[in-house]
């Protein structure tokens, strides 16, 4: 079974501005297309929503740091046949700016 893959603008967007840093990110997350291409919903999913939504990690060649240092790739299942990728990002830039801890207002 072939599904068909879809990229929101915000998705091509952050991989645009990612791709001027890690210039392997494209052969990066191809395995990750390439699953999903073939029907395999692979990573965690993402509780709490009333979509099928999944987080998948995918490793970053530019960067020696280790399964903290990939990409993660957030989509979603609108069908069996239809998944739409709608962010991408590093999980290392995303340590160094905390970007998973709310900001603190004084």
């Amino acid at each position: 079974m072939s599904v068909q893959v879809t990229f929101t603008v915000l998705f091509k967007r952050r991989l645009k501005g990612l791709a001027k840093k890690y210039r392997q990110i494209q052969t990066d997350i191809q395995p990750v297309l390439d699953e999903l291409i073939q029907g395999n919903f692979i990573g965690n999913q993402i509780t709490g929503t009333q979509y099928t939504v999944y987080k998948v990690r995918a490793k970053n060649s530019d960067s020696q740091v280790g399964k903290s240092g990939g990409y993660r790739l957030i989509y979603q299942v609108e069908s069996p046949t239809q998944v739409v990728l709608h962010l991408i990002y590093s999980a290392l830039l995303s340590l160094w700016c905390k970007i998973d801890q709310p900001i603190q207002l004084e």
